[in-house]
Parts: structure tokens; sequence; C-alpha cells
């Protein structure tokens, strides 16, 4: 939702949503996709949402997958018969494996890059309509595989994010920073490990 809304408020940049549920989006009636900041700055969005990978993916120069890592091949298997050479598909956070399931399920000579981290701290307010940045990166890291000028489309994403980019040396040094599956764990134990069936959490 955030990425959508913020990118597709900046001009000379067409934003398509691949979804199950394009009823559910408020492009079905011409409205922009709401984003507001932790500064209260407004985005509008305006995006176009569909089912149909074919429509999805014609004339796309970038794809941007936002998905946990148990739905990315499904959706990679999606996207495949539609990818062209000309087009980067990427992820917002790789170590779920994006790069390995990427490299299996896409055509050989497909441009892949991947976030390190997601860019943005994000939450959906309303499904479809409307969510929140919670939060920027001062900068971005990002892998980029298969491609020749990876200077040229760093210097497309630092653009289209408005932070600094830096490019990693390889793709495990995004696959390999699992600072969630890391984290999270711990923090869980931390709010459990007591655990009493008397007390309401």
């Amino acid at each position: 939702h955030v990425l959508s809304g913020f990118l597709g408020s900046k001009e000379n940049y067409k934003v398509t949503i691949l979804t199950r549920q394009p009823d559910k989006w408020c492009a079905k009636d011409n409205l922009p996709l709401t984003v507001t900041d932790c500064n209260g700055k407004i985005f509008n969005g305006l995006i176009f949402a569909t089912d149909n990978p074919e429509l999805a993916m014609k004339d796309c120069d970038i794809v941007f997958i936002t998905l946990p890592g148990f739905a990315i091949a499904e959706q990679l298997r999606l996207i495949a018969p539609y990818v062209t050479p000309k087009t980067y598909i990427g992820s917002v956070f790789c170590s779920s494996g994006f790069f390995p399931m990427a490299m299996k399920i896409l055509p050989q000579n497909s441009k892949l890059f991947g976030f390190q981290r997601v860019p943005f701290i994000a939450r959906t307010n309303v499904y479809g309509e409307s969510a929140h940045l919670l939060g920027y990166k001062n900068s971005h890291n990002i892998a980029i595989e298969r491609c020749e000028d990876k200077e040229g489309f760093r210097a497309i994403i630092e653009e289209l994010f408005d932070a600094p980019v830096r490019l990693l040396n390889n793709y495990y040094e995004a696959s390999f920073t699992n600072s969630n599956p890391i984290l999270h764990p711990s923090r869980l134990y931390t709010l459990f490990k007591d655990w009493n069936k008397e007390v309401y959490y």
C-alpha cells in the first residue's frame, strides 16, 4: 500500500497492483490511494489494480514484490510468462529466499534486484484505500544480479525513493540479513516466557 501510494504520486510513473482482490482497491472508482507519512505529508497515488498477470506486466519496467516469503514463488510463477529482458524483478525484503526462487523460476536473462531491508516502516489503514508511512530510512542497500548496468539501475532506485542507495557486492548480503527472524522470536520470548493463562496480554 505505502509503496504504491508513494510511487504512484510521482509524475511520469504508472503504478499497477497485481492482486487477487482488484475490486477492493480504490482504483476501481478512479480514486487515488492515500498515504500519510509520519510528518503529516499526504501522497495521493494514482494506481491501476488487476488480477490479470499479463495485463499487469504489459509495458512493465520494474516489479516490486511485497509479499511474505511463503507467497513469493507462486507470484513469480504467475508473472514468469510475461517477463521481458527489459523488466527488473525485485523484492522489498530478501531474507525469505527471493533470489534463489527467482533464479529458479524466472527466465535466465531476468534482471533481479532486492532490498536488504524494507524501504519504509508502513501500516495499512483501510485495505485498498489508505495507509500510513510511519518512518523513512536514511538510506537503502540493494543487491542487483544479471544486470550489466548496475550503477544505472541503482541511480533509478535512488531517484524513486528520494534517498541514497548503496549497491551491495553480492545478493548474499541481502539474503542473509535476517534481522526480523532473529529479533522477533526474542522479543516474543521476553513477553511470554512467564505466560500465565489467567493473565490477559
